[in-house]
């Protein structure tokens, strides 16, 4: 049995580092891989719900193609937008690949990592629920060409 347990052990713990190497290999590295030309912009607004009490810090990313034109854009809403994901935070890391892939696209990263313990558990993700989808998606499609078939 010792054997036995033995090989398993070294099986598992081959599998979890061909799992780190994939990982960390899909990673990349280095610059972000965007072209000058393709990179956009990024502004800053805040968002007082009503719903929750809380003034909601929003980055919000524009495609460079945003400033030429008429167009809409598909909007993608990403809570934690303020957490601290190496390298750079999670809302930088969502504008690398969206910049990297060539997405045209809007992203909104919502603030507010330190009031999650009450966003996430009811009765407080009613509110944050009612603040999304009753305060910030009407303030984010009232001021940007945002398609609201492609949120």
């Amino acid at each position: 049995m010792n054997r036995r347990s033995n090989l398993l052990t070294q099986t598992l713990h081959g599998a979890i580092v061909a799992v780190i190497i994939a990982v960390l290999s899909a990673c990349g590295g280095g610059s972000d891989g965007a072209p000058a030309a393709t990179v956009g912009s990024v502004t800053t607004a805040d968002v007082a719900s009503a719903r929750t009490g809380y003034t909601y810090r929003l980055d919000i990313y524009l495609p460079a193609s945003y400033s030429s034109g008429n167009a809409t854009y598909p909007v993608i809403y990403a809570t934690d937008g303020d957490a601290l994901y190496p390298p750079e935070g999670r809302f930088t890391n969502f504008k690398k690949i969206l910049q990297r892939r060539g997405t045209d696209a809007i992203l909104i990263g919502i603030g507010g990592t330190a009031v999650r313990a009450t966003d996430y558990v009811l009765p407080g993700a009613s509110a944050y629920h009612a603040f999304i989808t009753q305060e910030l998606i009407p303030f984010a499609e009232s001021r940007f060409r945002a398609d609201p078939k492609r949120r």
